[in-house]
């Protein structure tokens, strides 16, 4: 039976384009007063499907993008992206399985981004109702909720087994079909990719429940959109965990390519081309400016992870597997950190006392999954310190400002230590009035 396998520059794609062509659309053809109506109409119900009718050409307009809605909040911005295991053939009462769970998340103060994805076959506790959990593959969260009523449906439950699990809370969702991808990659034109390896496989599904073969040479090339999409779905010469990675490479590529173009004249054909793929709570003026966030953020500050490799266990004779919660929560710690922090790399020695040694090791262990770098130091003729205080030896800002945040440190216990040396690039001197994040 043929799987139609979401991917994942699907919801991403998707969710960045979709935000342009709608703004874009409204503000080249209808011009700003009636967006603006249209906005506010959206405001009041949330978007079921992003497709207006389809509207004639209009050309770009200089300074319209300008008049798109700015986003006012500081706080960061998470959005749950689900893609559903549907095809056309099959009856719209029966809820598919989500067989792509990312978790893509914009940071206004940082301008910073990042994506994280779950594979569908991660085996974790999925928390129906209260008093309503049992154990299974994550991507039968969002089905069972569909499929038992559950207030918020099965985005809802899908919610609360991402919290649940691994301590990730959305303020957004989008969900999308399979189409998506193929229609926005050909209204961009298409993207170039760098094969890195030969690709071949015997057994890729086709539309009629039949097999083809596909073959990707190395080296760099163009793909429309059924192209990209058959590099980003194949599974059968690697693993999926290496259909992650190529899935991450399309979604960077078509990313690069849309902020290459000229939007507006794309926009009416792209909104009808979207048209009955995409739902989701964000608002227009939401969707509008989170859109224009995200074109804001350089490439060098997008995180994007994927659980796999040491983050998971795999279990024997079994095709299910369990989280390597330490390892998964560095990633997710990775891809909601402030990527400044990320390059500054900083060395950070946690300096106690003998009698402060258990709660330092607590904080080394913290911080640690919270991906910074972080050793434990115990100098044995110490005297245990009353206050926590933070020396930075060799200029690293962005990590003493994290790190201050994190540990709630009062302006006054930060040291520029510059003029002297230490074990690292910084020391935390643990005090009696730490508190634990």
């Amino acid at each position: 039976m043929k799987r139609m396998v979401p991917v994942l520059v699907r919801p991403v794609l998707v969710l960045v384009i979709a935000g342009y062509a709608v703004g874009g659309w409204l503000l080249a053809s209808a011009g700003l007063a009636a967006a603006r109506e249209v906005a506010e109409r959206w405001t009041r119900r949330p978007l079921v499907s992003a497709v207006p009718a389809a509207s004639p050409f209009a050309p770009d307009e200089p300074g319209l993008a300008a008049d798109l809605p700015v986003w006012g909040g500081t706080e960061r911005v998470s959005v749950l992206l689900l893609g559903i295991d549907t095809r056309p053939d099959e009856v719209s009462w029966e809820p598919g399985r989500t067989d792509f769970i990312a978790v893509a998340t914009l940071d206004p103060a940082t301008h910073s981004a990042g994506l994280i994805s779950f594979p569908r076959d991660l085996w974790v506790t999925i928390p129906v109702a209260p008093g309503y959990r049992f154990e299974e593959r994550i991507n039968v969260a969002y089905r069972t909720g569909e499929l038992e009523h559950v207030p918020g449906g099965g985005v809802a439950v899908a919610r609360r087994t991402l919290e649940y699990n691994f301590g990730i809370r959305t303020n957004f969702y989008v969900i999308v079909d399979f189409e998506a991808v193929v229609r926005a990659i050909d209204r961009l034109g298409g993207i170039v990719i760098d094969v890195e390896r030969p690709l071949k496989d015997n057994e890729f599904p086709t539309d009629d429940y039949g097999t083809k073969r596909i073959y990707f040479a190395p080296g760099l090339q163009w793909f429309d959109g059924q192209r990209a999409l058959e590099y980003a779905r194949s599974r059968h010469q690697d693993s999926d965990f290496e259909r992650n990675r190529r899935q991450q490479q399309v979604l960077l590529a078509a990313r690069q390519k849309a902020l290459s173009l000229n939007f507006l004249p794309l926009l009416p054909h792209l909104i009808d081309n979207l048209r009955g793929h995409l739902k989701t709570d964000l608002t227009l003026p939401q969707l509008l400016a989170l859109a224009r966030l995200g074109a804001t953020v350089d490439l060098q500050d997008i995180t994007v992870r994927s659980i796999a490799g040491d983050a998971i266990v795999r279990l024997p004779d079994q095709t299910v597997f369990l989280p390597n919660r330490p390892v998964v929560g560095r990633l997710i710690a990775e891809v909601f950190a402030d990527p400044r922090v990320r390059r500054e790399a900083a060395q950070i020695v946690v300096v106690a006392a003998p009698a402060q040694r258990v709660l330092a090791q607590r904080l080394t262990r913290t911080l640690e999954s919270r991906g910074f770098t972080a050793r434990l130091e115990v100098r044995p003729a110490a005297e245990p310190r009353a206050e926590t205080a933070l020396v930075d030896y060799t200029g690293k800002p962005a990590t003493v400002r994290a790190l201050s945040e994190l540990l709630q440190l009062d302006p006054a216990r930060v040291v520029d230590g510059r003029s002297g040396s230490g074990a690292g690039d910084l020391e935390l001197l643990v005090g009696a009035d730490l508190e634990l994040p």
